[in-house]
């Protein structure tokens, strides 16, 4: 995994003592929401509340005259298509809305574009399409905020639209019959929500009822797409999804009962965790690599049978799409480590070709995880290179593309994520250009950041701690599963699990003795012996077997004690600025010495893998120093050295003769 930067999160111990005893509130948890920007009692308290109220329908600008519009339409028997989206939010807003309005009776129909033929949003084709089929009015959600040309051409063709959107609108608004978006000027509640929020206040409207009376019955859906659209889990979202979590728990409608089933969560209870990677990605794949409206269908079916089919399908289909998303990682992934220079640039620009663009964001975001920098995965078909962007904390991938969108047809997106497409002729002045505007933007470009909510002392690890913690739930997006920092803990020993996929850790600081886990990571990967200090960042959960209770210590990331971070990641960043822009540094030139050090522990160790700061802190020399250290040994063929996965492979080769390492090419650039 990457390096990430370690920020604990700074409480000051006193005001949340305070703050706990006056208002009779458990003082860790009052310590765990004041490092989360909390500062008061009241807030606090509504945060955790169960009974704050939701909005009024009728706050949202527009709802009137939606209201109006809809009503006369049902009384009418007029044709109406809701418009949606492919992606979990979209299907989500698109059954709940569609439900409702059969319910009412209405003369109903839905429409989801195709990713691939015609992308996100309304466009001109598809509206000739539903105007053949009767429709004369069209209601968005989850899209439509942007769509001036496209409203515009509805209204030649006598068709109205409304547009319900939960996205940011752009300089002018489609001049609809009514826009509700939370983020339209003037709208002064709660902005959060996503599209298939914004559709269940518009029913409420229709219904002319408080939201409160509606949201068991549609909770479920609401759950699924706002946990699926990775919508921050605070405020009136936080009240919606806890709601629908009991209803996803308790009586789920088929289409959903189906999924849990098919996702092995038939008699499990459900979190927010389990939609957002269990039950969204079945989801997600009906429109990444087939017809997304089968998720719609699932979701409106009320046949029991019927829906373990659709789910069953649905399912299969998630199968497929794991098993090509994972060949793009693997091929991007064979190709950074053939290519170790381009894996150290400020933004990864990887292509292929035969990759599916329905799997090329996804593949994006765990390339962007694993090597901590902003990643672009591109799939050429000869013509066009179509591609899709994510980020890391602290960089926006929108304004870097911007910098080389002279060179791309189409591109849009926002800070996190983005997509574009590029002629493939000019494929190579794409990456010169985003190489260029990144390092203009980002002279230093930013570490991923590891947030800690606080520091632990492992005697308090405890049953009753995360009970406490479960007052915080559900955990997502703005309101992260309590992430904790063990400092200064002795490896004791190191016990494989599952065939040596996942390993068991003993570990002890004072008197105190604890088991942690690490899963996915083989004990070589570990890097690190018994006697070693390590920090630790974990979370708590509690496990249950044959009656008794316990806590279980996830280990989510770990480094060694005792070294100085910040020159650690200083050192990488000029070593990657000398590796892949030439700037020499002479800070970064080891002695013979130093060199002989690390030559000598690849000696005794004949084969390793490991990262390049656990190598410095083994042989005592800075990180800049030991990685040229390793170059200039390979230079001369005493070393073979590969990089994969952001893991140095390190073999020992014996000498053919002596060596002069004054005629170091790497030395004399760095002089």
């Amino acid at each position: 995994m990457a390096r990430k930067r370690w920020i604990v999160n700074q409480v000051d111990k006193s005001i949340a003592n305070a703050i706990a005893e006056e208002s009779n509130m458990d003082p860790f948890l009052a310590l765990l929401l004041s490092g989360r920007g909390f500062a008061d009692p009241t807030e606090m308290e509504e945060f955790l509340s169960d009974d704050s109220p939701l909005a009024d329908p009728l706050d949202f600008s527009g709802m009137e005259k939606a209201v109006e519009r809809i009503q006369k339409a049902i009384d009418g028997f007029e044709r109406i298509a809701v418009y949606g989206d492919y992606d979990a939010d979209g299907v989500t807003s698109t059954a709940l809305l569609s439900s409702y309005l059969i319910r009412r009776g209405a003369n109903l129909m839905y429409y989801i574009p195709d990713r691939s033929g015609e992308g996100y949003g309304m466009n001109l084709p598809s509206l000739q399409k539903l105007h053949e089929q009767g429709v004369s009015l069209i209601i968005t959600v989850d899209n439509g905020i942007r769509s001036i040309e496209e409203t515009d051409f509805a209204a030649d063709l006598d068709m109205d639209i409304i547009v319900t959107d939960h996205h940011i609108p752009g300089g002018a608004l489609p001049a609809a019959c009514a826009v509700i978006d939370p983020h339209i000027s003037g709208h002064a509640g709660y902005q959060d929500y996503a599209g298939v929020g914004v559709a269940f206040f518009l029913i409420c409207g229709l219904e002319g009822c408080s939201p409160e009376e509606l949201l068991y019955e549609y909770g479920d859906l609401i759950c699924i797409g706002t946990v699926a659209d990775v919508m921050p889990l605070t405020g009136e979202n936080r009240q919606m999804v806890k709601v629908g979590l009991h209803r996803i728990n308790e009586s789920p409608r088929p289409g959903v009962k189906a999924l849990l089933s098919c996702a092995g969560l038939g008699n499990k209870p459900v979190s927010a965790g389990n939609v957002a990677f269990q039950l969204a990605p079945r989801l997600n794949a009906a429109g990444r690599i087939g017809s997304p409206d089968r998720a719609v269908r699932l979701l409106l079916e009320e046949d029991t049978a019927a829906a373990d089919d659709a789910a069953r399908e649905l399912n299969e289909e998630n199968a497929g799409r794991r098993e090509l998303e994972q060949r793009v990682i693997m091929e991007a992934s064979a190709w950074l480590s053939a290519h170790p220079v381009e894996a150290m640039k400020p933004v990864l620009v990887i292509k292929g070709e035969g990759w599916h663009p329905g799997v090329i964001g996804l593949a994006a975001s765990r390339l962007a995880e694993l090597h901590g920098r902003p990643t672009i995965v591109m799939t050429d078909d000869g013509a066009d290179c179509v591609g899709s962007a994510r980020s890391v904390s602290g960089v926006s991938i929108y304004d870097i593309i911007t910098g080389a969108s002279h060179l791309c047809t189409r591109f849009g997106g926002h800070k996190q994520a983005a997509g574009m497409t590029v002629p493939s002729e000019r494929f190579p002045e794409f990456v010169l250009a985003i190489e260029e505007t990144a390092r203009k933007l980002y002279p230093i470009m930013p570490f991923p950041e590891l947030q800690l909510d606080c520091k632990l002392n492992p005697a308090s690890i405890s049953t009753g701690l995360t009970d406490t913690l479960k007052q915080l739930e559900p955990f997502g997006c703005g309101n992260p599963t309590p992430l904790f920092g063990l400092f200064g803990m002795k490896l004791e020993g190191i016990y494989p699990m599952g065939g040596g996929k996942h390993q068991k850790l003993i570990l002890t600081r004072s008197d105190c003795r604890i088991t942690a886990l690490k899963f996915g990571t083989t004990a070589e990967q570990l890097q690190c012996q018994a006697g070693d200090l390590l920090d630790l960042a974990v979370t708590l959960d509690t496990n249950e077997y044959n009656g008794e209770r316990s806590v279980s210590v996830i280990i989510r990331d770990m480094r060694l004690a005792g070294q100085d971070e910040e020159a650690i990641l200083a050192d990488l960043r000029r070593y990657e600025a000398y590796k892949t822009a030439g700037l020499p540094d002479a800070a970064l030139k080891p002695t013979r010495e130093e060199i002989g050090l690390v030559y000598r522990y690849i000696r005794q160790q004949k084969k390793l893998e490991t990262e390049g700061d656990v190598l410095a802190f083994r042989v005592g020399l800075p990180l800049g120093k030991t990685r040229i250290a390793l170059d200039v040994l390979e230079e001369f063929g005493l070393i073979g050295q590969t990089i994969k996965g952001g893991r140095l492979l390190l073999t020992f080769l014996p000498a053919a003769g002596k060596v002069q390492l004054d005629n170091s090419r790497i030395l004399r650039e760095l002089a």
